[in-house]
């Protein structure tokens, strides 16, 4: 079982221990940094089916679109294979929030969904100060590196694996926390309850409005004008509204530009053509 260690938090914060990790929790002490399961894979026979198979799911990942990425994180049973995914995508600057949690195989793939949050904050914010000094190896090295891999392991399992609890030991704010997978606030987790919720039926607003008023060209779908209205309708609220910061994501999703100008139209359309996204962009989310 892992020993329970004090965090001892920095002069901007009270000293306070994180929650002890669970005694029944014993799944904890079996989770792996990456860093430690990719030597291994790479440690496999080059001849051998496992290694093979391996080495072409990790070798198309930088040349599959984004879209192609997000498609195969949904259903990404390998948790070695999902991690070099969530790593490119950062690269490509798409947020965690925008990308889908994959199958729970394991209490790994769960590690794996903080992980990339991590990751994702690390890239972003390099000089970020955490609350708690043990937990300041996350950011003192270079992310990816092994040393980091084996500090994002430690706070996870001293924070008995909850993501908010991770959350609060790096100190995170809400702002760095509203683009994340699985570590956003209560607030920011509401609002994308509420979303997903009536996403459906804003789905089937947008779509009715989209077949009655088809592309004039002809060249774009009404699935595809649906589609690209819900993608901004997400990063929309889930950045706190921002224009800018929502055609950022576009252009990283889409590798197509999108300035905010587009966006706030867009907006404005949605709501003009769906009444119940009018009644969520209303929600003080």
């Amino acid at each position: 079982m892992v020993e329970v260690e004090t965090f001892t938090a920095n002069a901007h914060a009270p000293q306070r221990p994180l929650p002890p990790t669970p005694a029944e929790d014993i799944e904890l002490d079996k989770i792996k940094p990456f860093s430690e399961l990719i030597k291994a894979r790479e440690a496999l026979p080059h001849q051998g089916i496992e290694r093979r198979v391996y080495e072409s799911a990790v070798g198309r990942i930088p040349t599959d679109s984004t879209q192609q990425l997000l498609i195969r994180l949904k259903t990404a049973e390998d948790a070695v294979v999902a991690w070099g995914i969530h790593r490119e995508l950062t690269a490509r600057g798409l947020p965690p929030v925008m990308r889908d949690r994959g199958p729970r195989c394991s209490r790994q793939h769960e590690f794996l969904n903080v992980a990339a949050d991590v990751y994702w904050v690390v890239t972003k914010y390099p000089g970020h100060l955490t609350l708690f000094e043990r937990a300041r190896p996350v950011f003192r090295y270079a992310p990816g590196v092994e040393q980091w891999h084996k500090a994002v392991v430690f706070v996870y399992r001293m924070s008995a694996g909850q993501p908010h609890r991770v959350a609060n030991a790096l100190g995170l704010t809400d702002d760095m926390r509203r683009m994340l997978l699985v570590m956003g606030n209560r607030q920011q987790n509401y609002a994308r309850r509420v979303l997903r919720e009536r996403c459906d039926r804003i789905r089937e607003e947008l779509m009715s409005f989209a077949v009655a008023h088809p592309d004039k060209s002809g060249v774009t779908t009404a699935e595809d004008i649906v589609q690209r209205q819900i993608d901004v309708l997400w990063f929309y609220l889930h950045s706190g509204r921002s224009a800018s910061v929502t055609a950022e994501c576009m252009a990283a999703m889409t590798n197509s530009p999108m300035q905010r100008r587009m966006v706030t139209q867009h907006i404005a359309r949605i709501e003009q053509r769906s009444a119940t996204a009018e009644r969520v962009l209303a929600l003080p989310l």
